[in-house]
């Protein structure tokens, strides 16, 4: 029997950092995404989906998203259990009230352990909901509703191994203890890989589609083939982004001009295969001449960039001075770096950082360069 386990689209998300138009669009890619996720239930011939919390943004949507959500989980046609988290906990008024909600959606709306029996899977999952942002106690402290009969499923928003988390503190081992086949969890985006403890399979979905910077990479899924006599389980990840978010460092060591640096950027998308469905900040890096500072309109504007989603630049270089010619320099150029100089030479490497990036700054505003690439 396959399983979908997904979690943490964050529907409706506000993207207030972008304009209006822009953010509206991020918002119908994150349903886009949601829908192609459960086009795989028709696909790949999955019997249950199992969404673990943070579906939404906030405990109440748009009629829209609503709308779009509600339609794709009734047109899968399987049920599909739902365990709220701390972003869209349950809320009696909220998106996730009996109003117009599918009737094989299976939602928890207590912050006490309950379960939804699957008899003809052979199934049982276990899980609670959010009622509020925080959710301070272990929720498998209490006396814990597992099926007699059916193989018991774990669905739930929670963080592992923290037991002083405001996120529903679990270990590994009481989930282990309590006799889940499979613990499908939500809440931490960059998870590590499914792994077993003792007998049970524990994995995040992690992020289906990255949001920002600190979400790189490919988004995905996980399909999971569970054979409910022997309990041996197979997992594949699935890859549902259209949009990905990378990180590189480029070192631009003596180069002087934008047209040099948006060429190296130019060979490393090349070689990255990176293209117009990639979100990607460059972080500058290594040493330039003084009076070169980087700019993202002199870089974007050379006809050698190609095409990309997004480009973001972040000038960590420093600038590469005549330190002979400041020390004995006697204008306020001069002053500035002798004032410096004790933290320049600081065995503290943050001070020598923070100095350095202060020598840079006071030296372009005396130049009147534009510093600032974003």
């Amino acid at each position: 029997m396959k399983i979908l386990h997904i979690a943490d689209f964050h529907l409706d998300s506000a993207f207030s950092g972008f304009e209006k138009d822009v953010a509206d669009k991020k918002r119908e890619e994150l349903r886009e995404c949601f829908a192609s996720a459960m086009a795989l239930v028709k696909e790949r011939n999955i019997r249950l989906v199992l969404i673990a919390g943070d579906l939404f943004d906030t405990p109440f949507c748009t009629g829209a998203t609503r709308r779009a959500v509600f339609d794709a989980i009734e047109r899968a046609g399987v049920p599909v259990v739902i365990a709220p988290g701390n972003h869209d906990y349950y809320n009696k008024n909220g998106t996730y009230s009996d109003r117009g909600l599918p009737e094989n959606a299976y939602v928890f709306t207590s912050d006490e352990l309950g379960r939804f029996d699957f008899d003809e899977l052979g199934v049982s999952v276990v899980g609670y909901a959010f009622t509020s942002e925080k959710y301070e106690k272990n929720p498998l402290a209490d006396e814990i509703p597992l099926s007699e009969t059916n193989v018991n499923i774990l669905c739930v928003h929670a963080e592992l191994g923290s037991h002083i988390s405001r996120y529903a503190p679990i270990s590994p081992n009481a989930i282990a203890r309590a006799g889940f086949a499979y613990a499908a969890l939500g809440h931490v985006h960059n998870p590590p890989k499914p792994a077993y403890t003792g007998a049970t399979l524990i994995a995040y979905s992690g992020f289906p589609q990255g949001r920002s910077f600190d979400e790189t990479g490919e988004g995905g899924v996980y399909i999971i083939d569970l054979d409910v006599n022997t309990k041996v389980m197979n997992y594949e990840r699935v890859v549902t982004s259209r949009l990905t978010y990378e990180i590189e460092r480029l070192d631009i060591t003596s180069l002087s001009s934008d047209v040099e640096v948006a060429e190296r950027i130019r060979d490393l998308v090349l070689l990255r295969g990176y293209g117009e469905d990639t979100a990607l900040r460059v972080v500058l890096c290594g040493s330039v001449p003084s009076d070169y500072t980087p700019t993202l309109r002199g870089i974007e504007s050379c006809a050698v960039m190609p095409p990309l989603a997004l480009l973001q630049i972040r000038d960590n270089t420093s600038a590469s001075y005549d330190l002979d010619h400041l020390r004995g320099d006697m204008t306020v150029r001069g002053e500035v770096y002798r004032t410096l100089l004790p933290l320049l030479e600081s065995d503290d490497e943050q001070e020598r950082k923070k100095a350095s990036l202060a020598l840079k700054f006071a030296l372009a505003a005396l130049d009147k360069r534009e510093l600032g690439v974003d």
